[in-house]
């Protein structure tokens, strides 16, 4: 797939105003403070755990084998984010031709407070030997302990950052960033972000840089490590007059048109209002008016997006992509909407693919009336799990995230994807209540707008992470025209809701149980769950946030298949 270049700099790196599923979206208060320590890595490095040099404060980790890792303080300028160091992780496989799938990675526990949301931040950048033609070589995760655990290999709600651009070792570009928004479920929680060199790749070096790496929420202390230096921290300085607390409230009549496909479908398959596009090459596509009720998520219709490569050797065809879109007029421009869908992944084969990244499904759009999908102007993958059999599906995973329009009118995007040249496979990806719709700011009091008095070691940068906006943003707002000189006492106006006039990322919701699964939202968790006719176990499991072996313990079940409608199970 063709990536869409664009020239941005760290100043003009796309925010996040929230995360989907089972978080407030409220912006922080303006007391937050990072949880983390040294996740600019100004606080200095020291050898940890035979790594080498890995930011004070941080944990590291690698899954070993004939590879060599190496962790480092990176002062390269083109390389830093913010200050003059960033966090370097390089695996190289350059004198093996046969290593299996290779992670390096570091961890850090912080101290937090129970029940509260935390808002996530990481910035990154991956370069290789050469603009390598295939970004699913190389990923980016996070990943989160909420008991505060330090055993990488047991961390189950991994999320692949969707940083696609490869860049050339000597010629590095711009940094990525990615944020979410993670409730913490005791007094401790552990970030672990992994790297990661995909499928054996042998003969190749990567080198993975990280920087403004932040956990900002209710005042906490980190469970260990220094505190990071002067230059680049995030500070600790309180918002000065007018703060409130503001959210948004997204409701009212939807943007899409026939986003429940309750409206009829075309002969090829095809919900009316919607266009459909694949990728093409040997596979075949399918485009279908599914009305199965276990794979409808609301009404009577869900529709149905098909990739099939049976009979074909896995090497014989690339990613292969699918999906409809469809434009949305009626918007206006810099106001914030939400997006919804709800998605379900099924695939033909005896049991479910062992792989959880052989299918996904995206969502994206680009401004104004334009049908390319392939140069998206964002894309964002949806956190689907588990993969079902064709034959026994289980629950839909539900999504939503707010985005504040480039313009009066998108092209929404909706696409299922067949990755890495998937052999002797058929995918069945089923789509349903899509939405868009929009979002007001209300105030829990006070004024609407906010101050922020500029203290010791603040950078605008670190400034505009606390705020959830961009340094472009703040810098338009305080009409400051070099964004490297703030002073200490500095009264600076910031966003009290979500930021103002910027494209927004919409990053995947990391929440302790995943996928977010109609029903369930922030309600208490049950303890028991009664069968009802067509449920399965791994829907169930789907479904309440638990495995089907845990399931299967908890209720002393020897047969998965053996289940019957009016059981009651216990909830482990």
């Amino acid at each position: 797939m063709r990536i869409k270049q664009r020239v941005i700099g760290a100043a003009m790196i796309l925010a996040v105003i929230l995360s989907a599923g089972l978080v407030s979206s409220s912006p922080l208060a303006a007391t937050s403070t990072d949880a983390l320590k040294n996740g600019n890595f100004e606080g200095g490095f020291t050898s940890a755990g035979g790594c080498g040099a890995v930011g004070k404060g941080w944990s590291c980790f690698t899954n070993g084998g004939r590879a060599a890792y190496g962790f480092y303080d990176d002062q390269w300028g083109k390389t830093v984010w913010d200050g003059g160091h960033s966090q370097l992780i390089e695996i190289n496989t350059k004198q093996n031709s046969s290593e299996p799938d290779r992670y390096a990675g570091i961890y850090q526990t912080a101290a937090v407070s129970k029940g509260k949301a935390y808002d996530f931040a990481i910035r990154g950048m991956i370069r290789a030997d050469d603009e390598d033609p295939d970004p699913w070589r190389y990923r980016v995760q996070v990943g989160f302990d909420y008991s505060g655990g330090s055993n990488w290999a047991a961390v189950t709600n991994w999320v692949e950052l969707p940083w696609d651009t490869i860049y050339s070792r000597t010629g590095p570009g711009a940094f990525s960033e990615y944020r979410a928004k993670v409730t913490a479920t005791s007094s401790k929680i552990t970030v672990f972000v992994r790297t990661w060199m995909k499928w054996g790749t042998p003969y190749r070096e990567v080198d993975f840089n990280l920087d403004g790496i932040n956990l900002f929420g209710d005042s906490a202390t980190s469970s260990g490590g220094s505190s990071s230096g002067s230059t680049g921290s995030s500070g600790s300085g309180s918002s000065g007059s007018g703060s409130t607390t503001t959210s948004l409230t997204c409701s009212g009549s939807s943007l899409v048109a026939n986003g429940n496909f309750e409206g009829g479908f075309s002969a090829a398959g095809v919900a009316k209002s919607w266009t459909s596009f694949s990728n093409g090459g040997r596979a075949a596509y399918g485009f279908y008016d599914e009305t199965w009720a276990p794979v409808v998520y609301e009404g009577k219709h869900a529709q149905l997006i098909e990739i099939n490569t049976l009979g074909f050797a896995a090497a014989s065809d690339p990613n292969r992509y699918a999906g409809i879109y469809q434009v949305v007029k009626g918007l206006t421009k810099g106001k914030t909407y939400q997006v919804s869908l709800a998605g379900m992944l099924r695939e033909r084969t005896d049991n479910s693919d062992e792989d959880a990244y052989r299918y996904e499904i995206l969502w994206g759009y680009n401004s104004g009336a334009d049908a390319d999908w392939a140069n998206l102007d964002f894309k964002e993958y949806v956190p689907i799990k588990p993969i079902y059999l064709r034959t026994a599906p289980g629950a839909y995973s539900t999504y939503s995230v707010k985005f504040v329009a480039p313009a009066d009118t998108v092209t929404l995007f909706v696409m299922a994807h067949k990755k890495w040249a998937t052999g002797a496979r058929e995918l069945d990806a089923d789509i349903d209540a899509i939405s868009v719709v929009p979002c007001s700011t209300g105030s829990s009091g006070g004024s609407t707008s906010c101050t922020y008095v500029v203290k010791r070691g603040d950078t605008l940068s670190s400034i505009a992470v606390k705020y959830g906006t961009t340094v472009a943003n703040l810098a338009s707002l305080n009409h400051i025209k070099n964004v490297n000189v703030i002073f200490v006492g500095q009264v600076l106006k910031v966003p009290c809701g979500s930021s103002s006039g910027t494209v927004v990322k919409a990053p995947p919701a990391v929440t302790p149980s995943e996928p977010v699964t109609p029903g369930l939202g922030s309600e208490a968790r049950p303890t028991t769950y009664t069968i009802k006719k067509g449920d399965t176990l791994s829907g169930i499991a789907a479904r309440t946030g638990a495995s089907v072996n845990a399931l299967m313990q908890a209720n002393g079940i020897s047969n998965a298949n053996r289940i019957y409608a009016g059981q009651t199970l216990r909830l482990p």
